[in-house]
């Protein structure tokens, strides 16, 4: 089992499968790209985007994204090509909203609550499957348990990423994904990929 990281280091304006080729689009074509080695939306506009990290990954599975500024962005886990992934898209407090998870399916959206508190600037959220029930998902603000949802079932398998729906600028930072009770990760010193520990 292995844990993959990126801390987006590259150049402003890389469309992220250009930064890494393991990165890939999840079908909305509206691609998420690095600036000033953060990650963020091209082009905001108050729509879905989503890419997923294309390696192997156990169906219970977890990933987390430093939220940086603005709204909404954040992780994703179950993603899949087709607009499929569940999200928990992040808003820091001063912007007025929400965070908010839910699911993304055949490009239908559907929140799973009313949503969540503002979270903080620099704050890990984490989305991540039980280790046990498929259908148990677990919403985690700077490692403390916001919220458990069950019967979440429409989507299966699928692999952990990076959700947005920009409705301003938002921007994140150290993604991290990997299987629940998974191994250790080691970034490249070029910070131009991602290298796997496997154990």
């Amino acid at each position: 089992m292995a844990v993959y990281t990126d801390s987006f280091t590259g150049v402003d304006g890389t469309d992220l499968p250009d930064h890494d080729a393991n990165w890939v689009d999840a079908g909305d074509a509206r691609p998420l790209e690095i600036q000033s080695n953060e990650v963020t939306r091209v082009t905001p506009g108050g729509n879905f985007s989503g890419v997923f990290y294309n390696q192997t990954f156990n169906s219970k599975h977890y990933s987390k994204l430093k939220i940086t500024a603005a709204r909404f962005i954040g992780p994703g886990i179950r993603m899949a090509t087709g607009k499929n992934y569940y999200y928990c898209n992040g808003a820091i407090t001063g912007f007025g909203s929400k965070t908010y998870p839910g699911q993304y399916v055949a490009g239908s959206a559907t929140d799973w609550d009313a949503g969540q508190a503002l979270v903080g600037d620099n704050s890990v959220l984490e989305l991540r499957v039980d280790a046990t029930t498929e259908g148990t998902i677990y919403y985690y603000d700077d490692g403390v348990l916001v919220a458990t949802y069950t019967g979440k079932t429409a989507l299966t398998g699928g692999r952990p990423g990076i959700t947005c729906y920009g409705v301003d600028d938002p921007t994140g930072d150290d993604w991290e994904g990997g299987d629940v009770g998974g191994g250790t990760a080691v970034q490249d010193m070029l910070g131009m990929g991602i290298i796997p520990f496997a154990r």
